[in-house]
């Protein structure tokens, strides 16, 4: 009896293991059936070999043999040849985003928004004791609002035409000040985007402001049109702060006499990552106030197509050289 009893508690070890050796194996085969479709859409996109087995988190033979594709030099170097040809498109248009129609029924699957955000003091000027000369408060005439009324009907009209651009399935990134954070929720939905999360990129400093509080986080509010699914690298934590150094003045886009056209630039790291992860390779991506022009440089870095709105002709004129140095680079 004792050793009938021992034979009947392995056999149901031995079955309770095979068990779960079963529905862990099918919970790796739907994994990679799933991997498998990413690989061959990011294929039929234009990726090459190695960015996919690096995109979704496999080996290079594994892409190799789910492709069909033979991993041999050849035809990585005939693959790449292919992809230099297929260049992401881009389009700068010259007006302000409410008066932009997209033309051959273009929709947008994200569209990054760094609205006037009315904080300028009309020609106001405040002493940095880390500068030499006062720095300015008045960011431009654009920047100027007579009242909170005025601004946020604005922001209304924008993000009205913001909506009828994008797709069904569309993601929107607007930046806004730290202290309208909810009022611009409640404008926003008013036009019929959804508020998901706000993300938030927090800026080390790098001098003293002598005693003065930093400003070391920048607010953007994440809304959706529709249902849009998350496009998160198998790797990635998604989480809503993401830590980048500001853009150095070195750094930033400037014009003929040395002037930055935007002193609120973006850096290109972090555009990237926000794209990356709110649309696919191929998708078209609205850079609404595009100022320096750096959310479409970062967009045509991984391969999305882009369209970029800027109401100032000179700042439409510099975008247009320095995504023509992109796209030949």
């Amino acid at each position: 009896m004792t050793r009938l009893a021992v034979n009947t508690r392995c056999s149901v070890k031995t079955a309770s293991r095979e068990r779960a050796d079963f529905f862990m194996s099918r919970k790796l085969t739907l994994e990679h059936q799933g991997l498998k479709q990413e690989a061959k859409r990011l294929a039929k996109a234009g990726w090459i070999g190695t960015d996919i087995a690096k995109r979704v988190g496999v080996s290079q033979p594994t892409i190799s043999r789910w492709l069909g594709m033979h991993n041999t030099e050849r035809r990585l170097v005939n693959n790449r040849a292919v992809v230099m040809q297929n260049t992401p498109s881009y389009i700068v248009h010259n007006s302000p985003i409410e008066e932009y129609s997209p033309r051959d029924g273009v929709r947008f699957r994200l569209i990054v928004a760094d609205p006037p955000w009315a904080v300028s003091t009309k020609g106001a000027r405040i002493k940095i004791p880390t500068q030499a000369r006062p720095a300015s408060k008045d960011f431009g005439a654009w920047d100027h609002f007579k009242s909170d009324k005025e601004y946020y009907s604005a922001l209304g009209r924008w993000l009205s035409a913001m909506h009828a651009m994008a797709t069904d399935d569309a993601w929107l990134i607007l930046w806004h000040p730290y202290v309208c954070g909810s009022e611009t929720v409640h404008v926003a939905r008013k036009t019929g985007w959804r508020h998901r999360i706000t993300l938030y990129w927090c800026k080390p400093t790098s001098h003293p402001q002598h005693h003065a509080h930093l400003d070391c986080v920048e607010p953007a509010g994440l809304f959706t049109k529709g249902s849009p699914r998350w496009l998160l690298p198998p790797t990635a934590q998604p989480v809503n702060h993401y830590l980048f150094p500001v853009v150095a003045s070195a750094g930033r886009f400037k014009d003929a006499d040395g002037n930055p056209f935007n002193r609120a630039e973006k850096p290109l790291a972090l555009l990237r990552t926000w794209i990356e992860y709110h649309s696919s390779p191929g998708d078209w991506v609205l850079d609404a106030f595009s100022g320096s022009g750096a959310c479409a440089e970062a967009a045509i870095q991984i391969g999305r197509n882009v369209v970029a709105v800027e109401a100032e002709e000179a700042q439409c004129k510099a975008i247009e050289a320095r995504l023509l140095r992109r796209v030949n680079a």
